[in-house]
């Protein structure tokens, strides 16, 4: 018999945060069939205790907004570049070089 997901998930602590605003555990769940993506922020309750603050977003639409905020219009052509390149630096490329 096979191990029916549905329903279920996990959290795992994040191995690494990029920020305090990065999510200290992540994980996935199950849902009709679809996998979405969990992440959980341990906060303080006004009446003193802890609980989880938990997100749920699916996975593939945060990647394409990855893609599109980060890789080049060019990406789905096999010109994957990350869109960080300075525009100082890349109007200056005609410049004379000063030595």
């Amino acid at each position: 018999m096979e191990y029916d997901n549905e329903m279920r998930g996990a959290l795992f602590a994040a191995k690494e945060r990029k920020s305090e605003k990065s999510p200290p555990y992540t994980g996935h769940v199950t849902i009709n069939g679809k996998k979405w993506r969990l992440a959980a922020w341990v906060e303080d309750a006004k009446a003193g205790y802890q609980y989880f603050s938990i997100k749920i977003s699916d996975p593939d639409e945060r990647r394409e907004e990855w893609k599109r905020e980060n890789l080049s219009p060019d990406y789905g052509r096999g010109a994957a570049q990350a869109k960080t390149l300075d525009k100082k630096f890349a109007t200056n490329l005609d410049d004379e070089i000063p030595f």
